[in-house]
Order: C-alpha cells, then sequence, then structure tokens
C-alpha cells in the first residue's frame, strides 16, 4: 500500500487538502495520469494501468487537527467540540485560507 506522500508533491497536496473537507479520498491512476477523487465509480472498462489507493482523514490528521481542519473548510465548529464556540469570529473572517489553532484553553482562535 502506498502512503499518501509517495505521490508527487501536486497530487499530495490536492489528496491532504480534500481531506480537510472530506472523510475519505481516492487517488487514481489511468494511462499514466493521477487523479484526486472522494469517490470512485464502476465502469464497463479500465485503463490497462488503472490503479486506484484509498485514504482517510483519520489516517491522516490527528483528532485535533481534524477539528481545525473542519472549521476552516466549513467556517463552523464540528459536533463533538467542546471549546468555546465564538460565531462572532467565523463570521469576520475575510478569506477561506484562515488558518486556526487552539490556545492555551482549548478553544479554537486564528492563527
Amino acid at each position: 500500500m502506498k502512503a499518501i506522500t509517495d505521490f508527487d508533491s501536486k497530487v499530495t497536496k490536492e489528496a491532504l487538502d480534500t481531506l480537510h473537507a472530506y472523510k475519505r479520498v481516492s487517488v487514481i491512476r489511468e494511462y499514466g495520469q493521477y487523479k484526486v477523487s472522494t469517490g470512485i465509480c464502476l465502469k464497463s472498462s479500465y485503463a490497462p494501468d488503472y490503479k486506484a489507493w484509498d485514504f482517510t482523514a483519520e489516517e491522516q490528521f490527528t483528532p485535533a487537527q481534524r477539528q481545525l481542519n473542519y472549521v476552516a473548510a466549513f467556517h463552523d465548529y464540528p459536533m463533538g467540540y467542546t471549546g468555546k464556540r465564538d460565531y462572532n469570529m467565523l463570521r469576520e473572517l475575510e478569506s477561506w485560507d484562515e488558518l486556526f489553532v487552539f490556545d492555551g484553553e482549548g478553544n479554537i482562535v486564528r492563527a
């Protein structure tokens, strides 16, 4: 089984970025090209070099990282988050590229 970091850096980045918002991602090789997808469907025929690898967010990120990824992806708090929920901070975000961290008290804040 390949690790997610065994692919080209562009494919690895796209797969990890996708896992910020999805629980599972697939990396598919067809005709020498790699594609990142959130799902695979059955087809009537496959490329001669077809191969698919599945990765999950649980494999790639710690529970704390997954909570930070959720806030960054959806500008909302995940179920199970027990820290302070500052919805004013989320409404005032100017960009979807904002970074978040945990403060000393276990609350999610802007980096």
